[in-house]
Parts: C-alpha cells; sequence; structure tokens
C-alpha cells in the first residue's frame, strides 16, 4: 500500500486539488473515508498512525473543484457507507430544535440530516398512525347544584 504514494506527494510537491478518499478491505468494506485539501501527505500520516492501514487493500479518491463540497461529499459517503474507522460524522445528534413554524417538509429535511434512517422511516410509520396516540379525555363537566 505505502507504493501508492510517490516520492513527489511524499515531499508535499504534487498538488491534486481537494479530493474524497475512501480506503477499503479485501472483502470491499469501506475502512475510512477522508478529505484533503489537495497532497497526499495525509495518507502518510495515516500511514504512521492509523490501526487501519494493514487492513487496507483498496483505495477510491474523487476529485472535486471546491473544498467545501468535497467536505460535503465526504460527509455523505461516510453516513452512507458507515466506515469502520471513521467516528466523525457517524454520532447522530441527541437533540435538534423543530421549529413548527418552518413547516414539514423543512423539518422532513432536518431529521433525514440528523437521524439514521430506521429511526426516520419508523417515526413515519407512526405519524402516519394517529389512532396510536389517542386524544387526552376531557374531565366530565362539573355539575353545578342549579343543573340538579
Amino acid at each position: 500500500m505505502k507504493d501508492l504514494i510517490t516520492p513527489e506527494e511524499r515531499r508535499g510537491r504534487l498538488y491534486l486539488g481537494p479530493y474524497v478518499y475512501r480506503f477499503y478491505a479485501a472483502e470491499g468494506q469501506a475502512l475510512y473515508i477522508g478529505v484533503t485539501a489537495g497532497t497526499a501527505l495525509r495518507w502518510t500520516d495515516h500511514r504512521k498512525t492509523s490501526e487501519w492501514w494493514s487492513l487496507a487493500e483498496y483505495v477510491a479518491v474523487s476529485f472535486y473543484a471546491e473544498y467545501d463540497r468535497a467536505l460535503v461529499a465526504e460527509a455523505a459517503a461516510i453516513k452512507a457507507e458507515r466506515p469502520a474507522f471513521n467516528r466523525q460524522w457517524l454520532r447522530p445528534r441527541k437533540q435538534t430544535v423543530i421549529k413548527f413554524e418552518d413547516g414539514a417538509e423543512s423539518i422532513a429535511a432536518e431529521l433525514h440530516h440528523i437521524a439514521r434512517p430506521e429511526f426516520v422511516a419508523e417515526l413515519a410509520r407512526l405519524l402516519g398512525s394517529p389512532e396510536l396516540f389517542p386524544g387526552p379525555v376531557p374531565p366530565p363537566a362539573p355539575i353545578f347544584p342549579a343543573q340538579q
């Protein structure tokens, strides 16, 4: 795997532009997904310090014109592929603020962004079954002496 990095890349002289990289095990399992501004020096760091490096058999690289787009793509790839050694973007938020005045579409987009797909599907099922949540039963009206 160390031969994937050329001497020019090791010296940081080769600038490739921002890219997302994915390392895979021999069986095709995603090990790690990352982003770099444009040199392969990050891979040198991984080779020296990452516990997954010795497991990596394949690498895929996707180039982007802008670093911001590469960051968005990295987050989406990590959420979709759930690599074994990534930590960022995999822990769901424990809470979020839902503003009903923002509308259902905005709330749905936020939930899709932060929650696991299984949770969103179960929530949709429950929201589509109002019979599961009957409203509160009002207390009986008071009886006044004049009504007796």
